[in-house]
């Protein structure tokens, strides 16, 4: 009967309309608590997955009444089953998991696809591979399209400690959409553990595999400069072709500049694009610029650009203070955008990319309390985002600087969500209630997890860039609610103006949140 009442009054209130964006509440539900959750939309329906413990619970929900349709606990898991992730390929879901065999001394890597419309599995397990010994690194990635899948691995059964005799092998394997294997070998790092870092994998639509690593140039324990101040590393692109085991290699290096962050992904037409961030000293804090290029089938880097960060780009939302110096650094060449993350990375149907960082960094602070005993803490800091668009062209068409402070004991909360609506990139977050009208020459003011915020988004443009700023509702008095662990990736997009997310109201009930952009 207090759930039915419950609903009578949420929904008969009054919709939230605020300047840009109207919240519609769902109707309550019981809460799962869950170190996992996975959304999904198809039609007029969502679909969570979500892995507490030994369970793993599957909810639809009705885009349009914000109702649970169904619940299907399931509770017949293999028992020391190791969740991975839940993915949608090909118009069908797979839950990924790993498990290991006592018996016969292996990891086993298993699939189950998950029946959209009756909200369970569909079918059986199905073992993927079976590794012998010990593994760690498992890493998932997809291809432009979602056509291939790769999946690696390292190999610890005879791994060496000496880092500087110890020659990583990885496991490579690609799977068609229907998760059928295309290849799959184990193959060995050409440098040692200690000469070298991976930094980012990908796959193409005909199965070939790359992996991005940095190269030290000597064996300093990965040091990122000498003792003159000068760049101790190189970036090297290593190319698997499918069925092979021996790597293709090409060295990728600026002139002037070092590569702070790259990533490489397939183009919409089938090209290898890398993109990432450059600086003018061999610091990964910061970034001077952006970088592109393009790869061609035999490896040869072509069509290469730098864009720098404007200075009034840097200068916006810091204090007078922070401009002059930057001016001052801008005219010896050495203004950045410090601390600066690379964090996600949208492929434009015509060939265009948007490239979103934030800055991101953490402080560990060890102190004695009033009793006597040591303690650490460490706080996140989660703030301003560069949004910069490269147009079909390879020019910069604009770029953005989003004003975000925020700090956290954990993930949480923080950090940002992404969507491409109404012709223009939304970016969705918790913000402090004195932001609302906050002037271009003045610092934001910290938002704290878990306290009371704003859930707001920034609208920018595609065409043009041109921001604005949306407060979306107040997440301690929405319609009589306050709304709790508003983690970002729980929002979801469900058509071109529209996003619900999934809050706790307390009560032990978890709630839908519909929101119309405007």
């Amino acid at each position: 009967m207090k759930s039915f009442i419950c609903f009578l009054l949420i929904t008969a209130m009054p919709l939230l309309t605020l300047a840009q964006a109207t919240a519609t509440p769902g109707v309550p539900y019981e809460v799962i608590d869950a170190n996992s959750k996975n959304y999904f939309h198809h039609g007029d329906e969502i679909l969570s997955v979500k892995i507490h413990g030994k369970t793993v619970s599957l909810q639809k929900f009705n885009v349009k009444t914000l109702k649970q349709l169904k619940r299907k606990d399931i509770e017949n898991m293999p028992p020391g089953f190791d969740f991975e992730i839940v993915e949608e390929m090909g118009g069908r879901y797979y839950f990924f998991y790993k498990l290991w065999n006592k018996a016969e001394k292996r990891l086993e890597f298993y699939n189950r696809e998950i029946s959209f419309a009756n909200c369970d599995f569909a079918g059986k397990e199905k073992m993927m591979l079976a590794v012998n010994g010990k593994t760690s690194n498992v890493n998932f990635q997809f291809s432009y399209g979602k056509t291939k899948m790769l999946l690696t691995y390292r190999n610890d059964e005879d791994r060496v400690r000496n880092d500087s005799r110890n020659y990583e092998e990885y496991g490579v394997h690609v799977f068609d959409e229907n998760l059928s294997p295309v290849s799959g070998n184990m193959v060995s790092m050409p440098y040692s553990e200690k000469k070298m870092d991976l930094i980012d994998y990908t796959v193409d639509g005909d199965g070939n595999s790359y992996i991005l690593t940095t190269v030290f140039d000597d064996n300093s324990s990965h040091e990122k400069k000498d003792r003159e101040g000068n760049a101790n590393y190189h970036i090297e692109l290593f190319k698997l072709k499918v069925n092979s085991t021996k790597f293709e290699i090409t060295t990728i290096g600026l002139t002037d500049n070092f590569i702070n962050k790259l990533w490489i992904y397939e183009s919409p037409s089938g090209e290898m694009l890398c993109t990432g961030f450059y600086n003018n000293s061999p610091q990964l804090a910061s970034a001077d610029g952006i970088m592109m290029f393009k790869l061609t089938k035999d490896l040869k880097i072509t069509d290469m650009k730098t864009f720098e960060i404007p200075v009034d780009v840097l200068n916006m939302y810091v204090s007078e203070k922070t401009q002059k110096r930057n001016k001052k650094k801008d005219d010896m060449g050495d203004a950045e955008f410090d601390n600066l993350v690379f964090r996600r990375l949208v492929v434009g149907e015509d060939g265009s990319f948007l490239l979103i960082g934030e800055q991101y960094y953490y402080v560990t602070r060890t102190y004695t309390d009033g009793q006597g005993h040591t303690r650490t803490t460490t706080t996140y800091y989660y703030n301003d985002m560069l949004v910069a668009k490269i147009d079909a062209k390879g020019n910069m068409a604009w770029i953005k600087k989003l004003p975000k402070r925020q700090t956290a004991s954990s993930r949480g909360g923080v950090g940002f969500a992404y969507m491409f609506m109404n012709d223009s990139h939304y970016l969705v977050f918790q913000d402090n209630k004195k932001n609302k009208y906050l002037n271009e020459n003045h610092k934001p003011e910290i938002f704290s997890d878990g306290a009371d915020g704003v859930l707001t988004a920034f609208r920018v443009n595609d065409g043009n860039g041109e921001m604005s700023r949306i407060s979306i509702l107040e997440c301690d008095d929405f319609q009589g609610m306050e709304l709790h662990q508003l983690n970002m990736g729980r929002i979801l997009k469900v058509s071109e103006d529209e996003f619900v997310f999934e809050a706790y109201k307390k009560k032990k009930e978890d709630i839908l949140v519909k929101v119309k952009m405007k």
